[in-house]
């Protein structure tokens, strides 16, 4: 009998292809059919039949980062991402999650940090300062940035202040917007975490709510208005609008960085929405900058392999994903590896630090633009 638990409507459109793999970061990075996305279906299907039990193929489901790459190039249609957080929602209602993985979701439960760090969120601000209460522009910079990546939080603030926009960040009233929850099957509790940041930026009077990171962006933009309505603000990511202030001239890059710098395609923001120009649009801008493109780029774009908490049991397989993007960089001919997703900015450069990589190095897309107009933001 099916289960009850929905997302599993592609399960059975399969056709053997294996096109999916040929994209995956993990089956790419390992070269094992374990850990491709064709093995993570015939696992859900056999699920289904009853001829497989969800605590056999937990490896199968915790080996993914739901970038959703694989199901960008299915010709049949089957959304693997779907399948494995529909199975993931088994493994939570019969307490199968992974230690590490149940501990993460509880903390952005509990204290809307995936570290349990909620006072990281006010940290990160210049000189931890709170700023304004209200703006027409409200930023959230997400759990990296609060984190670990506080100077690419500034650098947006510093470069959408610079241009005259009224811009208010969320710094203490910022929380995780539950992209972990979301991947790992814990619906129920989501609802709650996307009412509640959802309210908190409609408090702050904006009329566009810039995200600094992707997944932010993704949860904000479609899953928000599923879970709980439509809100009253636009949601942007941080590329959008940066694009916008440099083509209408109130951002002036005008020092020239003479780097050739490889783009690497956000899941969670290009390739969800096909925003694959924007960004590169914004790097050609830059003076000097020379840009050239990885051979997996856009649609079968390259995934760092770090969403979702994936590292937690897979250290080694992610950095050895991340690792295949430095070295397609430098086979391009790039000396720096741009992103615009401080997640991915800081597991590539977490890798090339493990692989010793010293000839790519990796920058991310808004400090870079912040440097190129003459603004230091540390």
């Amino acid at each position: 009998m099916m289960p009850r638990t929905s997302g599993f409507e592609t399960a059975f459109q399969c056709v053997d292809c294996r096109a999916c793999d040929e994209v995956c970061p993990f089956y790419l990075a390992s070269g094992s059919v374990e850990y491709g996305p064709w093995s993570k279906v015939k696992a859900v299907q056999g699920i289904l039949l009853g001829s497989r039990d969800v605590s056999d193929v937990l490896g199968e489901l915790y080996s993914c980062a739901c970038c959703g790459t694989c199901s960008n190039v299915c010709p049949a249609g089957v959304r693997v991402d779907e399948l494995v957080r529909a199975a993931r929602a088994m493994a939570v209602e019969r307490g199968l999650v992974p230690e590490g993985i149940a501990r993460m979701c509880k903390s952005i439960i509990e204290t809307g940090s995936i570290a349990g760090k909620p006072e990281a969120w006010g940290l990160w601000l210049p000189g931890g300062r709170l700023g304004p209460e209200r703006g027409e522009y409200a930023y959230a910079c997400g759990c990296m940035v609060a984190l670990r990546m506080g100077e690419i939080g500034r650098a947006a603030l510093a470069l959408m202040e610079a241009a005259g926009l009224k811009t208010v960040a969320l710094g203490r009233d910022e929380r995780c917007c539950g992209l972990p929850l979301l991947d790992h099957g814990y619906g129920d509790e989501l609802r709650g975490i996307a009412e509640r940041n959802t309210l908190a930026v409609e408090e702050r009077g904006a009329r566009v709510l810039v995200t600094e990171c992707p997944a932010c962006y993704t949860m904000y933009r479609h899953f928000y208005p599923r879970l709980y309505r439509e809100p009253r603000y636009r949601v942007l990511h941080t590329v959008d609008v940066l694009h916008d202030l440099v083509h209408s001239g109130k951002l002036r890059p005008s020092r020239e960085i003479r780097v050739k710098a490889a783009f690497l395609d956000p899941c969670h923001y290009a390739k969800r929405d096909k925003r694959y120009d924007i960004p590169r649009g914004l790097l050609e801008s830059i003076p000097g900058l020379k840009l050239v493109e990885l051979s997996r780029s856009r649609d079968t774009g390259y995934c760092c392999g770090i969403s979702g908490g994936t590292k937690l049991m897979f250290r080694d397989l992610v950095d050895r994903a991340s690792l295949l993007i430095l070295e397609d960089a430098r086979r391009a001919g790039a000396s720096v590896v741009v992103t615009a997703c401080p997640a991915c900015t800081y597991q590539l450069s977490s890798a090339a630090r493990r692989f010793e990589v010293r000839d790519v190095s990796v920058a991310n897309l808004t400090a870079l633009l912040a440097e190129a107009c003459g603004i230091n933001a540390r």
